[in-house]
């Protein structure tokens, strides 16, 4: 297995109160930003890992990858608008901080590490490093 859960890191606790997602021009809820944990499927082919990592509700700007002593950690911060003029009287969909973090060993290519998001899906792609073929001459 080339990446691990790192469960110590997802344990952190990430809330925001709802002052300061008024003062992100989010709009106003009575309770605080959620921590949420997304769904991760992890595919692997050849020399190439694939991580699909359900989002829904977060858009490009607000993901953000981190790669510090073989963690990587995704975050990404949903959000959502309602129609101008309108009033909310019943939601279930609650803005909030989705986080993640997955240990890398030393097999992962960490300079080519890349990313996309589409459909509220994040496509992480981790390659393999080749390994070096070096002939030793024998004497």
């Amino acid at each position: 297995m080339w990446l691990t859960r790192n469960k110590e890191k997802e344990n952190e606790t990430v809330r925001e109160t709802r002052d300061e997602a008024v003062e992100q021009s989010e709009p106003i809820r009575n309770e605080e930003l959620s921590r949420l944990t997304p769904n991760v499927d992890i595919y692997e082919k050849d020399d190439v890992i694939y991580l699909a990592v359900d989002m829904p509700g977060v858009d490009k700007g607000a993901v953000e990858l981190t790669l510090e002593k073989n963690v990587l950690t995704i975050e990404g911060r949903s959000s959502y608008s309602r129609p101008e003029g309108y009033g909310c009287s019943y939601a279930e969909f609650r803005p909030g901080v989705y986080r993640r973090s997955f240990t890398l060993n030393q097999e992962i290519d960490r300079e080519n590490i890349e990313a996309n998001l589409k459909d509220g899906v994040l496509t992480v792609v981790l390659k393999r490093l080749l390994p070096s073929k070096t002939k030793i001459e024998v004497h």
